[in-house]
């Protein structure tokens, strides 16, 4: 049986696409640098490191699509809309 990550939605298992299956292993082959680069952001912004990073980091695959999610969302809102924060026209 070929190694194909299966999705589950609804109770249902759907087969991921080819090339969906190589973006996702080829993000999950950077997770450990990308855990330190966003460990170390974080630390500029804050200025600590949160304590639960210590936990989160064992799973690497884990931490690096939680903490990258956190990380988006936290961003000043300017970030998002541009310069200024204003809505864009």
């Amino acid at each position: 049986m070929p190694s194909v990550p299966i999705i589950f939605s609804q109770g249902k298992g759907y087969i991921m696409k080819p090339d969906t299956e190589k973006l996702v292993e080829d993000f999950l082959a950077q997770t450990d640098d990308l855990s330190d680069e966003i460990t170390e952001d974080v630390r500029e912004m804050l200025g600590v490191v949160p304590f639960i990073f210590g936990v989160l980091r064992k799973r690497p695959e884990v931490f690096a699509l939680s903490a990258l999610a956190d990380y988006r969302i936290s961003r000043p809102f300017r970030d998002v809309c541009g310069e200024g924060g204003g809505r864009r026209e």
